[in-house]
C-alpha cells in the first residue's frame, strides 16, 4: 500500500507519524509525506496545534486523494471556547499500544536522526486550565516507558514528558538518562515545585543542556520560589543557561507578567515568555517577549529602555503604568502556610492522601452553622463539611462516593489516581419516618422523610471519613434513656379567632423581605412551647432550624405563615387537652 503522511508541526518532528512509519514500513508499505495531488490508500493527517492565527502554522494538507482518511492529533480535539482551548477527549484516539511502543522510524526525518524524541512519562498532576495534558493523559504522572525503547544510542535526547519529577517513580527514570551518558533536554520543562536536594542531585550527574522550570501562576508564587532557591542552592553546574518559562495572555494582568519576568532575572534565571493563544496578545507582551526571549537583547538592555520599533520610544515611555515596579500582593497567608514544603500527591496512596484531607480539613478552621434548640450547642451541617471538605478532595486526588443499602450506609473513598485503591466507612442505617403530631397530622410527607435520611446520613458518613469531632451526645445526656416524666401539661383555653385575626394583623403591617427581630422572637417562643407540649415535635422544630440556618435566612411571610401554622398547632393540643379534661 501506498502511505501518505501530513503534520502541522514546524522545526520538529512528529513522533506519532513516525511510529505509525514505522508500523506501515514493517508491513512492507511505502511511506512518504502527501504529495499535492497525490493518491494515497491511506493518508494520515496528524495536527498538533489549533492556531489560525498563526500563519506560518500550516492549516491543511495540500489537495491529495485517499481511499481512507485518518486524522489524529491534539489539534483536532482543541476547541476555542471564549478564548480558552477546551480539550474533546471524544475527538481523540491514542496510538494502539502496539504502535505506540515501537522504535519511531527517522528515516520520516532523516534530519533528526541524531536525536532520540519519546516520553518517560504520560500525565500531569496539574491540570492546568490553559493545557490540554490532564483531560488528554489523566492528572497522574506515570511512567509508561524505559529508555531503551526510543533510545538508541543518539548523542542527544529530547524528553516530551509534561511532569516527569510527578512521576512516584522520577529516580529510577533520571538514573536511566544519569548512565546514557547522553546530553538530555526536558523540552516541557521541569516543575520547580518538587525540587529537592536529590533530584538536583541527579540533574548534576546528567549531561542536560538546557533546564527550563515555570511559573505560570501568581498563587504558586512561595512554592515555585522556594523550588528555585533549592536548585540554585545545590546546582553545581554553570547557571549561564538557566530558563524559566512565564505563561502571559491567560490568567494574569500585565503588571503581574511584568512581576514575573523580573523576580526570575533577580533570581539569575533567565525569563522565557510564553504567550497564550498567540496572536491575540496586547503588544505590551509581544514587545516583552521580544525582548526576553531575545539572549542579546535581554542581556544588553533593561526592558525599560527597550526600543522595540523604529518610532524611538522605550518601553519605559510606551507603558508607564505598567513599568512601576510595584510589588504585587497575594492574597495574605500565614506564614506557616508559606513555608509548607510542596507536597507530591501522586507518589500517596488513599490513606496517606485521607490522612493529610483530615490534617487540612482540621486546620481550614471550618465554621458550625447548625444549632441544637434544646441544648443550645452547635454542631456541623452537611453544607459546613462538603464544599471544603470536596476542595481539599479536588486538590489531593480524593473522590467519595456515598451509598445506601438496606441497613447500612457506606463512604467509599477513592484514590483518584488508581481506582483499585479506596477505603470503605460503614455506618448504621435506618430510614425516617414521616413526622407526625400527636393530634396525627403528617408534618412531612415520605419524600421529605427520604430527603432526610439522605441527609443525616452523608453528614454522619463525612464526619466519620474526616475524622470530624462532634459534640457528645452520648456523655451530654442528649440520648438519655431514662425516662423522662410526663411534661404537666396546663389547661388554657385555645386562642380565639378574633385573637387570631389581631396577631396576624400586627403582622402584616412587617416590612417586606427578611423577617423582623420580632417576628423571629415570636416564632421561636412559639416553637419553644410547641416542644414544651410535645417533645417529640423537636425533630419538627430542628428541620424549621436547619433550613432557615438557624433562624437566620427566613423571608417576612415565610416567617408569617409558621407562626399563624405554629398558632394553630398549639390551639389544636390545647382544644385535645380540653376535651381529655
Amino acid at each position: 500500500m501506498r502511505i501518505g503522511m501530513w503534520s502541522d508541526s514546524i522545526g520538529f518532528p512528529n513522533l506519532p507519524l513516525m511510529k505509525l512509519s514505522a508500523y506501515h514500513r514493517s508491513q512492507g508499505d511505502t511511506v512518504e509525506f502527501i504529495q499535492k495531488g497525490g493518491y494515497y490508500d491511506k493518508a494520515y493527517l496528524s495536527k498538533t496545534f489549533n492556531l489560525p492565527a498563526i500563519k506560518k502554522i500550516p492549516q491543511a494538507p495540500p489537495p491529495f486523494v485517499a481511499d481512507e482518511v485518518h486524522k489524529g492529533g491534539t489539534g483536532y480535539a482543541i476547541e476555542v471556547v471564549d478564548g480558552k482551548e477546551v480539550f474533546r477527549k471524544d475527538c481523540h484516539a491514542d496510538l494502539p499500544a502496539e504502535i505506540e511502543h515501537l522504535y519511531p522510524d527517522y528515516d520520516l526525518y532523516p534530519e533528526y536522526r541524531d536525536t532520540a524524541y519519546g516520553f518517560l512519562t504520560r500525565g500531569c498532576c496539574n491540570a492546568c486550565g490553559f493545557c490540554i495534558v490532564s483531560p488528554k493523559e489523566g492528572r497522574c504522572s506515570t511512567r509508561v516507558a524505559d529508555l531503551h525503547e526510543f533510545w538508541r544510542g543518539q548523542k542527544t535526547i529530547k524528553l516530551l514528558d509534561p511532569n516527569i519529577l510527578a512521576c512516584r517513580e522520577r529516580e529510577g527514570l533520571l538514573s536511566q538518562l544519569v548512565e546514557s551518558k547522553a546530553s538530555v533536554d526536558f523540552t516541557q520543562g521541569l516543575d520547580a515545585r518538587f525540587i529537592t536536594e536529590e533530584v538536583v542531585q541527579f540533574l548534576n550527574r546528567m549531561r542536560v543542556k538546557n533546564i527550563h522550570f515555570a511559573f505560570d501562576f501568581m498563587r504558586n508564587e512561595q512554592a515555585i520560589l522556594k523550588g528555585l532557591a533549592c536548585f540554585n542552592q545545590h546546582y553545581e553546574k554553570s547557571h549561564w543557561n538557566l530558563n524559566c518559562y512565564v505563561l502571559t495572555n491567560y490568567d494574569t494582568s500585565l503588571e503581574e507578567d511584568w512581576y514575573r519576568v523580573r523576580k526570575l532575572a533577580e533570581l539569575g534565571f533567565h525569563p522565557d515568555v510564553r504567550i497564550y493563544q498567540k496572536g491575540t496578545q496586547p503588544q505590551f507582551l509581544t514587545d516583552l517577549a521580544r525582548w526576553s526571549n531575545n539572549r542579546m537583547i535581554f542581556k544588553s538592555t533593561s526592558f525599560p529602555d527597550y526600543v522595540p520599533r523604529v518610532d524611538g520610544k522605550s518601553c519605559r515611555e510606551l507603558y508607564p503604568e505598567i513599568l512601576n515596579e510595584k510589588e504585587i500582593f497575594i492574597m495574605a497567608t500565614t506564614k506557616k502556610a508559606a513555608e509548607t514544603a510542596v507536597v507530591d500527591y501522586s507518589t500517596m496512596n488513599v490513606f496517606q492522601k485521607l490522612q493529610l484531607a483530615r490534617v487540612r480539613f482540621l486546620e481550614a478552621g471550618v465554621d458550625k452553622s447548625g444549632k441544637h434548640m434544646k441544648l443550645e450547642y452547635k454542631y456541623f451541617e452537611l453544607a459546613d463539611i462538603v464544599p471544603k471538605a470536596e476542595q481539599i478532595f479536588l486538590e489531593i486526588g480524593l473522590m467519595m462516593v456515598p451509598s445506601m443499602y438496606g441497613d447500612k450506609a457506606t463512604a467509599r473513598v477513592y484514590n483518584v489516581s488508581d481506582r483499585e485503591d479506596y477505603i470503605d466507612f460503614v455506618a448504621p442505617y435506618t430510614p425516617i419516618k414521616p413526622i407526625e403530631s400527636k393530634a396525627g397530622n403528617q408534618v412531612t410527607n415520605e419524600m421529605q422523610a427520604t430527603g432526610s435520611s439522605i441527609t443525616y446520613i452523608r453528614r454522619y458518613l463525612w464526619q466519620l471519613v474526616l475524622d470530624i469531632v462532634e459534640h457528645d451526645s452520648i456523655d451530654s445526656g442528649e440520648f438519655d434513656t431514662t425516662p423522662a416524666p410526663a411534661p404537666t401539661v396546663t389547661k388554657k383555653p385555645p386562642v380565639t379567632t378574633e385573637q387570631r385575626q389581631e396577631i396576624k394583623k400586627e403582622l402584616t403591617g412587617a416590612p417586606a423581605g427578611a423577617a423582623t427581630e420580632e417576628q423571629v422572637g415570636t416564632l421561636k417562643s412559639l416553637l419553644k412551647k410547641l416542644m414544651d407540649i410535645d417533645a417529640e415535635q423537636e425533630q419538627f422544630v430542628q428541620t424549621i432550624a436547619m433550613k432557615t440556618e438557624g433562624f437566620s435566612k427566613i423571608e417576612a411571610d415565610k416567617c408569617d405563615a409558621l407562626i399563624e401554622g405554629v398558632n394553630n398547632m398549639l390551639a389544636g393540643y390545647e382544644m385535645k387537652t380540653a376535651k381529655e379534661g
